[in-house]
């Protein structure tokens, strides 16, 4: 069994017995990697053995007593730390695993290169390319055309300001600025150089000379019978005394080391060629290329129009390792036999698993996690050997999902919109045949209570990370938040487990050369004078073991949430425009239900729901919900980590210099965009996300009570004020009783008014609609006509004149300080930076005419087609799309502080969200402004602007006429019936 240390693994130590099970769909992982869109955060993270790349372990951490674990990383056994030597690594037992294999299953063919089973799935025949191909089987499809097409540029294998190096397979390198390379080989230390110059400088004229002597440091010239002198540093040349160049420095040539850029390579899925767009430059080691899926590379120039090809009428898929001839690769082969004696005593040594059955002869077995077969009997105590040295690596302190730098930003987006949240708990009802309202209830508790234990939270908040990588153009300002904090994460997590490595590396070297030397005191150039009498530990077991330490049990239960919202058609309901994900999804899941494995996911499933937790106990139903999502669970997460940042290394000339170059190259910011545009790179970033979020970091102490908050109004539990933008449950045609009052706030903008002896300032300009940012900037349509309808304007608080900005438009809010815009045609507008971004109100897929809007930091609302009895429907901006709310109609729309909107209609009615319900206001309004505590203006159906008093809970008239009203900055502005601005003084 593997091995890994201490209670914070029990996972992985409970699902690794089943892993022998999982190898029947090995190949099957990473193709359908992307059926599940959001990952599980790490239920399947002990799978990755299933589909490793061979290597006899997985992890090479020892169990310890949980007293006597190192505080960090550090040497076990076989080194010697500060001069005294660890005991030395000792050898165990072989572990039988059963039977050697004769022959291929029915339905599975053999391959020769590898040696083992393999299958195709059922409709697919074998191909001719290698087994480990993407196109390895196919089927016929009369719908495949075949095309040629071009390939697209990907990117340079050496980032901007790099070289290339063909060391050790392709490196990229710097030299310091001002420097070049040199003819050196790059790890010398006059890899780069400044050559030697000249420079040049006039002579200096002295006093007269006497005779022809001159004083120490000067020369005579008989131009002038003067003693000359050149600058310090400088002497005379053999032109003219007045010449430029009268006076040489000769300035030597300056050395210095190269530094490591990192590795040079193309991300998975890409290919290399020494062509890149544009001006050629052999300093980037040439360019990665992408083919479209299913297309293959052409012999064509891989900047032309046939650099890829499709096959015609055929649809490709990777073949599955069904098993191997004779032992699996992480096995070996012994002749010997077992008979049931002898396998009932393994079995009682834990030394076979239950499975396994007596054989005559040719047996396979395995040796534990970092341990090498010796040449002892296959029986014997010493079958298996641990190398010259043991290391242990520490648990890396994971952030959790709130510790990720971004991720309560988009936590907050999410659930104050709710739409995911729901989706998930409907889709994962939907999937268990569960009632709705219990899972619901359960689910929207935990969020509240325990939040950073929410699995429902991570998988959600997984899917709008990846639908951001894809799609940056459409992200949200918290999912951008999150992909700039994951990547930070990802670079500090890849630099962790790089830098144990080289620990690890340079532990093991400093105590073979203090074995060879027998003193500390002769170390002197140690890493060059190191010799291959002794091989080095695996430190691709090192890194194994950097990955899968200190991940927590009850993580795994999130799966099936993330199941649940990974369908296709739900996912497209969340984040509608990742069509690629879509696409491939659909795909994936169909060829993962062709496989048949839903039993395999099953057995790992319940393996690993064992472990016991208060979250399991609350989510019974998540059990039936795996059953029916077959191998999309039956992940590598780990191994996508460790296989593609890593590779095994053996040579000891080679070891440290690799282990340097992977080092520098985790420390470079991961090409997000490009690794989600393969199934393995997607793999790859699913599986930092589970590492990530298996912490237990809590929220601040402001996001947690938002999300009680909105847990509690999600649950029918909120009696007070609503604290964030709810989703209206009440019909608000009429036949409701006035609210004649609002809360009491202890303060607001409208209550420190003297309201009854307001004065006024007309400040210069015309306009015909008004909003006020908080920071008290008003922002108005002026008169004077554009495209679009009327010019957009803006006046500080301090301003002398009104600024402006391109654009037309009809009516204007401003959320927070950034202004929306709806044109003459009915188009909302968002100012995004220096431009305008299109908001369209979109119903049905058909463009629905808008004509108001309104918006405060916490929310962008607008009024829109369809009408019903002079007023329009009610939408509310989620940051993706709009949603409708289907009990509300209006002709005007503004929004408080909370994100409450508040509506007029057609009958001069005033309505107000009030607790997710719609509640009719006293009074009437043909415009209506609320301040940042819920306090109304208005201008009333007779065109004059009233003020509500909170203290008095009474209408206040003003004595102003008005057709638009804004309050913003502490300040109440109008417009004059003839479009005059006024502000309140």
């Amino acid at each position: 069994m593997v091995e890994v240390g201490f209670a914070t693994v029990t996972l992985i130590l409970v699902l690794v017995p089943v892993l022998a099970g999982l190898v029947v769909i090995g190949g099957t992982m990473r193709s359908s990697f992307r059926a599940l869109v959001m990952v599980p955060v790490a239920l399947a993270v002990g799978c990755a053995l299933a589909s490793a790349i061979p290597s006899p372990a997985a992890a090479q951490v020892i169990l310890l007593d949980t007293t006597k674990a190192p505080k960090q990383s550090a040497p076990i056994c076989g080194a010697i730390v500060n001069g005294k030597e660890l005991p030395a690594c000792g050898g165990t037992w072989a572990k039988y695993e059963g039977a050697a294999v004769a022959e291929c299953k029915p339905g599975a063919f053999f391959d020769v290169g590898k040696w083992e089973c393999w299958r195709c799935p059922p409709g697919y025949y074998r191909t001719g390319v290698a087994v480990t191909e993407p196109r390895a089987c196919a089927r016929k499809n009369p719908e495949a055309r075949g095309a040629f097409g071009p390939a697209s540029f990907r990117g340079t294998r050496c980032p901007a300001g790099s070289f290339y190096d063909r060391v050790r397979g392709g490196e990229c390198w710097k030299c310091p600025a001002g420097f070049r390379r040199s003819a050196a080989h790059i790890d010398a230390g006059n890899a780069c150089y400044v050559p030697a110059s000249e420079q040049f400088r006039y002579a200096i004229r002295n006093n007269p000379a006497v005779g022809l002597s001159c004083p120490s440091g000067q020369f005579w010239d008989s131009v002038d019978g003067h003693c000359w002198s050149c600058p310090a540093g400088y002497a005379r040349t053999g032109t003219h005394v007045h010449d430029a160049k009268a006076c040489r420095q000769v300035i030597a040539e300056k050395q210095a080391s190269a530094t490591r850029v990192g590795l040079a390579k193309c991300e998975d899925g890409e290919f290399h060629d020494d062509r890149i767009p544009g001006v050629q430059n052999p300093d980037t080691g040439g360019g990665c290329w992408k083919c479209p899926a299913e297309w293959d590379r052409t012999t064509f120039p891989v900047d032309g129009q046939a650099a890829c090809e499709k096959d015609g009428g055929l649809e490709f898929f990777k073949a599955s390792l069904d098993s191997a001839v004779s032992c699996p690769a992480d096995q070996f082969f012994d002749f010997i036999g077992v008979n049931d004696q002898e396998l009932r005593n393994l079995k009682g040594a834990n030394l076979a698993p239950s499975t396994a059955k007596s054989a005559a002869s040719g047996t396979c077995w395995s040796c534990p996690a970092n341990h090498k077969r010796t040449t002892s009997h296959v029986k014997a105590g010493n079958a298996c050997a641990r190398p010259s040295m043991d290391w242990y690596t520490a648990p890396y302190k994971e952030p959790g999902l709130f510790g990720v730098e971004g991720a309560e930003a988009a936590v907050l987006e999410l659930v104050r919109d709710r739409q995911a949240v729901e989706i998930a708990i409907q889709a994962l009802a939907d999937d268990t045949k569960t009632p709705v309202a219990q899972l619901r209830k359960n689910l929207w508790e935990e969020i509240g209570a325990e939040p950073e234990k929410s699995a429902v939270l991570m998988a959600i908040t997984q899917a709008a990370l990846m639908a951001a990588i894809e799609s940056p153009q459409r992200a949200t300002p918290g999912q951008k938040a999150l992909v700039a904090g994951f990547s930070k994460y990802m670079i500090a997590r890849r630099t962790y487990i790089a830098q144990d490595a080289l620990n690890a590396y340079d532990t093991w070297a400093r105590s073979e050369q203090y074995r060879r030397t027998g003193s500390r005191a002769q170390q002197s150039g140690l890493f060059a004078a190191l010799d291959t009498g002794i091989a080095p530990p695996d430190f691709y077991d090192v890194i194994h073991a950097g990955v899968f330490v200190g991940l927590g049990a009850g993580i795994g239960v999130s799966a099936g949430y993330t199941a649940a919202i990974a369908n296709p058609a739900v996912f497209k309901k969340v984040f509608p425009y990742s069509r690629s994900l879509v696409k491939a999804a659909l795909k994936k899941a169909e060829m993962a239900a062709e496989h048949g494995t839903g039993k395999v996911a099953q057995k790992v499933v319940e393996k690993g729901l064992q472990a016991t937790s208060k979250a399991i106990q609350r989510m019974a139903s998540v059990m039936k919900a795996m059953s029916s999502i077959g191998p999309q669970l039956i992940i590598t997460l780990a191994i996508e980590i460790a296989s593609h940042q890593f590779e095994k290394l053996i040579a000891i000339e080679e070891a440290r210099p690799k282990l340097l170059a992977l080092l520098a190259d985790a420390k470079q910011p991961p090409q997000l965009t490009r690794m989600i545009d393969s199934d393995s790179g997607y793999g790859m970033l699913a599986g930092f996300w589970g590492l990530a979020v298996s912490g237990s970091a809590r929220p601040s102490t402001a996001v947690t009570a938002e999300l009680k908050a909105i847990a509690a109004d999600a649950l029918g539990h909120n009696t007070g004020p609503a604290t964030n933008v709810q989703t209206p449950t009440t019909v608000i045609d009429g036949g409701s009783q006035p609210v004649t009052s609002i809360p009491k706030p202890s303060s607001n903008e409208l209550a420190s008014l003297s309201l009854g002896n307001l004065q006024w300032d007309q400040i210069d300009g015309r306009a015909r609609d008004i909003a006020v940012a908080t920071d008290g900037t008003a922002w108005v349509i002026g008169d004077n006509k554009v495209p679009g309808g009327y010019g957009v304007y803006f006046r500080g608080t301090n301003a002398t004149k009104w600024g402006s900005l391109p654009g037309g438009a009809v009516r204007i809010a401003v959320a927070d300080t950034t202004p929306w815009l709806v044109n003459d045609g009915g188009i909302a507008f968002e100012r995004t930076g220096t431009t305008w971004a299109n908001r369209p109100v979109l119903a049905g897929g058909k463009i629905m005419k808008a004509v108001d809007i309104g918006a405060s930091a916490k929310g962008v609302w607008a009024v829109a087609e369809p009408t019903k009895q002079g007023s329009f429907a009610v939408y509310r901006w989620t940051g993706k799309q709009w949603l409708r709310d289907q009990s509300a109609w209006g002709t005007r729309i503004t929004v408080d502080r909370d994100g409450n909107p508040w509506l007029t209609n057609a009958a001069g009615q005033i309505f107000a969200l009030v607790n997710g319900k719609w509640q009719p206001f006293n009074g009437t309004a043909q415009d209506i402004a609320v301040d940042g505590f819920g306090g109304p203006a208005v201008v009333d159906a007779k065109g004059k602007v009233q003020i509500f008093n909170p203290a008095t809970n009474n209408w206040v008239a003003t004595g102003r006429d008005g057709t638009a009203v804004a309050i913003g900055g502490g300040k109440i502005w109008h417009l004059g019936p003839k479009t005059e601005v006024y502000r309140q003084k």
